[in-house]
């Protein structure tokens, strides 16, 4: 990948925070002045320091006022890139939320769900924060580095070759080893990661590993796992002490050489005690400040999977509001005409094949079927979460007809209230959780009266803020019977002119069932259509329609009356349910 064009297109997410810019370069000048005046200093501090108290106490002074100047460099360079770099990430990642929430859930179906949001809540800080930090300590090392170097060679250019011969060979060699040792660090992560995911897996399945009796068997598996990590990390410490040795007797065996040679213009006369004293400073200045400077790069570099990673998201283009106009806002049908869909991975086996349906405007139909039938695969396409289907779904009405898949599809979905079988509640109160996806306000009254006739009024006026109680699907106990719903409610309250509940009575009593399904067919939701998903038929004689679906395809439909007379099978299901 192109680094320049990468970094480029990064800081354009930045440009509201360029200000802080340039107290960053405004702290990278002063750190280049401070060391170059301290190596004068201590050159003028060596030499004449010392032969009167006014000399001293001036050198003192002035080394004082250079190291907060240093400081200050310091502190403004520290400040500016981290919180730029903090702005930054909050920028990108805003982006970068966006454009994952309009992936199509084909892009999840492949790649999955976790490693995206571990992108976005840790790869990305990492990814921003190495390339802000490391360019800000390359560029402050350069600035040092100037300083530095010029300072040498006005102070003893044969010096500076002896330095410049032996100061390569040096960082040669601490780079091959810390090549080693971050690859070893690396591994080392690796290992302590299956840790996470045991410690993540029983822990999680904790229920399981008690009804096993298998408490002591994880504890053992706990043990293999960490036997592997403590060999590894043996050799690694090996390597990292071995390192940090031979880091420590290189740089004092340069400063001998430095000495030994520098020692030698001395008695000769050729340079001060003092100009030698710079030297050495401003030597071991030089040294560090390159061997920052390949630590930085090669931690950008090591940073190069996510760079990609967010190149690509970056330069991905889902454009979710394009589309027609929605124009049959009222007295809506559903025709699906020979409907055929392929899974992504799996473009053998048709999920659905040979799909001819209708549904009028009103009609509360209940779709049955074994597991793997192919009816919730039918939801997700009527919800258009997935679009590469052959054949056509329409709406209509006595004047117009739009397929669906031409119809902007925000106001395609504000259609639809949907229940699905586990549903998700977000850390927020009560009552934003009710009117998640509401347009217009909802007035409490409303809501209120919508929770009693779902038996929940007195469940959330037992709670001390009652509709602004803080909750989530872990904060309080709501049993899943109570989640759900709370889900038809949430649905009901966004006023959908279609109604889908995937298996969303699942959980709940079959008194509790018959409430809600009198409140559907009540006078109130007359003109909603309705289309539930459902393994239990206690409800399904009321509907208008039933579909009944095998191996992708539809096998039957009608009511109760006409499938209990017509199919077979039908009557079989009843009579084992009842």
């Amino acid at each position: 990948m192109n680094f320049f064009k990468f970094f480029r297109s990064i800081f354009k997410y930045g440009k509201d925070h360029f200000g802080l810019l340039y107290i960053l370069f405004l702290g990278l000048i002063l750190t280049g002045v401070s060391i170059a005046m301290l190596g004068l200093t201590i050159k003028n501090f060596v030499d004449y320091g010392f032969l009167d108290s006014a000399n001293l106490k001036g050198t003192i002074l002035k080394f004082v006022f250079f190291s907060i100047l240093l400081g200050l460099g310091t502190f403004c360079r520290i400040f500016s890139i981290n919180l730029f770099s903090e702005k930054l990430c909050a920028s990108v990642k805003e982006v970068v939320y966006r454009k994952l929430l309009n992936f199509p859930i084909t892009k999840y179906d492949i790649d999955g769900q976790s490693q995206w949001i571990n992108f976005i809540s840790n790869d990305i800080d990492t990814g921003v924060t190495a390339i802000n930090t490391n360019i800000s300590l390359i560029l402050r090392n350069i600035t040092m580095f100037i300083g530095s170097a010029a300072l040498l060679i006005m102070n003893s250019w044969k010096l500076s070759i002896i330095v410049l011969c032996v100061v390569p060979v040096i960082l040669s060699i601490i780079s091959f080893f810390g090549y080693k040792l971050r690859h070893r660090i690396a591994e080392m992560k690796s290992l302590k990661n299956n840790l996470f995911l045991h410690f993540n897996e029983t822990i999680s399945f904790i229920k399981m590993v008690k009804i096993f009796n298998q408490e002591d068997h994880e504890v053992d598996r706990l043990r293999a796992i960490y036997k592997k990590v403590l060999e590894f990390a043996m050799s690694l410490f090996l390597l990292r002490g071995f390192f940090l040795g031979l880091m420590i007797v290189l740089m004092l065996m340069s400063i001998a050489t430095v000495i030994y040679f520098g020692g030698g213009y001395v008695i000769s006369g050729v340079m001060t005690v003092g100009a030698l004293s710079a030297f050495i400073f401003n030597s071991i200045i030089c040294a560090s400040t390159v061997g920052s400077a390949i630590e930085a790069i090669s931690d950008i570099t090591k940073n190069r999977p996510i760079f990609q990673k967010l190149q690509d998201i970056l330069s991905e283009n889902y454009d979710i509001k394009s589309g027609e106009k929605l124009e049959i806002s009222e007295k809506i049908n559903i025709r699906i005409e020979d409907l055929k869909f392929f899974y992504p991975n799996n473009s053998h086996s048709p999920v659905l094949n040979n799909i001819n349906l209708e549904i009028k405007n009103g009609t509360k139909v209940a779709i049955i079927g074994s597991s793997g039938s192919g009816k919730s695969t039918l939801i997700n396409l009527f919800l258009r979460f997935y679009e590469n289907y052959e054949g056509k779904i329409s709406l209509y009405n006595d004047s117009k007809i739009q397929e669906v898949r031409d119809i902007n599809l925000f106001e395609y979905r504000d259609l639809f209230g949907v229940v699905q079988q586990d549903v998700h509640l977000f850390s927020d109160t009560v009552y934003n959780n009710l009117v998640y996806g509401c347009k217009n306000d909802v007035s409490e009254d409303e809501i209120w009266q919508l929770l009693e006739k779902m038996n929940l009024k007195n469940f959330f006026n037992g709670m001390k803020n009652k509709l602004q109680t803080k909750i989530g699907d872990k904060s309080i106990q709501i049993s899943g019977g109570q989640k759900q719903r709370i889900g038809i409610v949430r649905a009901l309250l966004k006023k959908p002119k279609i109604l889908i509940l995937d298996e969303a009575t699942s959980a709940l009593d079959n008194a509790n069932e018959q409430e809600i399904y009198n409140i559907l067919f009540s006078e109130n939701f007359k003109d909603l259509t309705v289309i539930v998903v459902t393994h239990r038929l206690f409800n399904i004689q009321k509907m208008d329609e039933i579909i009944m679906m095998s191996e992708g395809r539809i096998t039957d439909s009608g009511s109760h009356s006409v499938l209990i007379e017509s199919d077979p099978h039908y009557k079989k299901l009843i009579e084992e349910f009842y």
